[in-house]
């Protein structure tokens, strides 16, 4: 019976030191040097969020709405960002049955983002990844994301707050139908590394 006493014992203090060395090393990695994890978001305006089908020419169309961005990944170097990137925008329309729905148009995939020097606040950002339009909690049937690209910059005005702009594309379809999307995103976004 005793060494399950010890066992017992042991586990509380196992896991207190498991849990404070996991939180020092979380801790650790967000010490304002721009490497290593890094996460983080925006908010802003979508000013151009445009829909066309190749099918159906009369039906493209222009939309604002608010933007989103999100980021997580590895920062190489003071340089060089690996990550997983979002952006879209987020807009109501009116659909055939006279409702108003929510939409979210957007680009979602991995990434690339180079700062030009070691001090520099400017930087470019690159990506692939997958197309999407959605109605989030309704009816509406949306379309199966499609392959989708990510270009855009942005300059970090103080340390961890950027101005983040980025212009995506791609394809999404449904049953019957191919879709071209496009969208221009601008946000105030913060970045923790």
């Amino acid at each position: 019976m005793k060494p399950t006493r010890k066992i017992s014992r042991l586990k509380p203090l196992r896991l207190s030191i498991m849990l404070t060395a996991t939180l020092a090393v979380t801790a650790s990695g967000f010490d304002g040097v721009r490497q290593g994890f890094v996460l983080g978001g925006g908010l802003g305006i979508g000013p151009a969020a445009h829909t066309s089908a190749d099918l159906l020419p009369d039906t493209s169309t222009d939309r604002t709405g608010l933007a989103l961005n999100f980021v997580i990944g590895y920062a190489l170097n003071e340089k060089n960002l690996l990550a997983y990137f979002e952006d879209a925008v987020v807009f109501s329309t009116s659909v055939t049955s006279g409702k108003n729905l929510n939409f979210v148009q957007g680009f979602s995939g991995v990434g690339w983002q180079h700062y030009f020097g070691l001090d520099s606040r400017a930087y470019i950002v690159g990506g692939l990844g997958l197309q999407s339009y959605i109605s989030p909690g309704s009816d509406y049937d949306s379309h199966d994301p499609g392959f989708g690209l990510l270009l855009g910059g942005g300059y970090e005005f103080r340390r961890h707050l950027q101005i983040h702009t980025s212009f995506s594309f791609g394809k999404t379809s449904d049953s019957a139908i191919e879709y071209n999307h496009s969208q221009f995103v601008i946000t105030i976004a913060a970045l923790a590394y």
